[in-house]
């Protein structure tokens, strides 16, 4: 019953993003701008779905004893999950360099995502009328990103080889801005 809700869930989302890609494209817009700020707000939703359902269960426990008990189990659970997910990740050869190259980046927002969690917590008392408002704030910076990165690998798979792409930036000034930000930071 488990692996049909996976598949029908996999198979909803799919279709929902096909349809989002295909309309947007009929009405003339770029399916970089509207289905990857789409996809990651289906994430957050999902992932928020997951917190709050999780969270609600923990708080339900009466016994702060097994409330702490239960969350170490939850932790040590997760952290033991991560040497076979690793492995298995290493032994595809398509994903091995995310796992080799994937770090730098998961680890910067994970402290960006502390720090602003930390000031947030700071200000909130102050700024209690915007406080609801913060996490979308915080969203938009990553959708623009994530649009810049998708139209950026669009670019990549239509034309090809980076050298192709850099003389076709000279026509488009963001592009052009953006692979040249891009290349001399790496």
């Amino acid at each position: 019953k488990q692996w049909y809700q996976r598949r029908v869930a996999i198979t909803a989302g799919g279709g929902l993003m096909c349809i989002i890609v295909i309309s947007s494209t009929k009405y003339r817009f770029n399916p970089d701008n509207v289905a990857t700020p789409i996809a990651a707000s289906l994430g957050d939703v999902v992932t928020l779905s997951i917190i709050a359902v999780t969270a609600r269960f923990l708080y339900r426990i009466p016994d702060p004893v097994a409330q702490k008990t239960l969350c170490i189990v939850i932790l040590v659970f997760f952290v033991c999950l991560i040497p076979p997910l690793l492995t298995y990740a290493w032994h595809n050869p398509h994903a091995r360099p995310a796992v080799l190259q994937g770090w730098a980046p998961i680890l910067t927002a994970m402290v960006i995502s502390s720090a602003v969690g930390f000031i947030m917590s700071k200000v909130s008392e102050q700024f209690s009328e915007i406080l609801g408002f913060l996490p979308i704030i915080n969203g938009v910076g990553g959708n623009l990103v994530s649009i810049q990165a998708s139209r950026l690998s669009t670019h990549y798979n239509i034309y090809g080889v980076v050298s192709k792409l850099l003389s076709l930036s000279l026509s488009s000034p963001s592009l052009s801005l953006s692979l040249s930000l891009s290349l001399s930071l790496s």
